[in-house]
């Protein structure tokens, strides 16, 4: 019963403008609410990455909020969905950069990565050290199922994302 309810739940949320707007806006309020329970709740900060990431959730659900009432305006609600997939893309590959800083596979901003290796001096070093930031990027604080809080981010984004795509085939068809 359950499974059939979620089936039910994404084929409205994907079949309407409407629907998939306020999964979005949901989406985006569940992800903030989720950021900011790890960091006051479980005492995890977050690092100057996980902050670009929360803009993007940010700007998605206030665009798909703004989209539910676009119609009264004048607007597309096809257009809005579009806009709130572009935005979910945005911030999973946000997501997919925080990934790849914790991973190593390219540096992150000098702002939230620790460096002191080139430091020729001991004055150079505990500047590099006075200096470096006190939450890094480069590092996993924690994870889920083998992926981290970022990870997490690109597979959620990404969701939502290829929802829009579908809401938005969808209409099209229903338009015809």
């Amino acid at each position: 019963m359950r499974a059939d309810l979620a089936v039910s739940a994404v084929r409205w949320a994907t079949g309407t403008a409407p629907g998939y707007l306020a999964l979005a806006a949901a989406a985006s309020v569940v992800a903030l609410a989720s950021a900011l329970v790890m960091q006051y709740g479980f005492g995890l900060p977050p690092c100057d990455l996980c902050i670009e990431q929360r803009w993007g959730f940010a700007g998605a659900g206030a665009l798909a909020a703004g989209g539910l009432f676009a119609h009264r305006v004048g607007m597309s609600r096809r257009a809005m969905v579009a806009a709130v997939g572009v935005a979910f893309l945005v911030t999973a590959g946000l997501g997919f950069r925080h990934v790849g800083v914790e991973q190593q596979w390219w540096p992150g901003p000098d702002t939230c990565t620790a460096t002191g290796a080139d430091a020729a001096t001991t004055d150079e070093l505990l500047e590099a050290i006075m200096n470096a930031p006190l939450v890094r990027c480069d590092e996993i604080p924690a994870s889920l199922l083998g992926l981290s809080i970022a990870g997490w981010v690109v597979v959620s984004a990404l969701a939502m994302a290829a929802l829009a795509a579908v809401a938005l085939a969808r209409s099209r068809r229903a338009a015809r």
